[in-house]
């Protein structure tokens, strides 16, 4: 009997909670349109270079250094 009653109280519970997700659903259509303007345009391979040249000079001004 305690079975029963908790399996109707399952089907009510599941019954409601399709009811709130369809109407959630209704309450939320609609469409998101992103565009991106991207005036700057970066060029990868020469930034890491760059970055690469800053660090050789930086390692080269430390080697002179510790020599010194």
């Amino acid at each position: 009997m305690q079975t029963e009653g908790l399996k109707e109280k399952l089907a009510y519970l599941k019954e409601n909670h399709d009811e709130e997700i369809s109407a959630l659903r209704g309450q939320v259509t609609g469409q998101v349109s992103v565009e991106v303007d991207s005036a700057l345009v970066m060029d990868l391979a020469k930034t890491l270079s760059d970055m690469r040249s800053q660090y050789e000079l930086m390692a080269e001004n430390s080697q002179k250094g510790s020599e010194a």
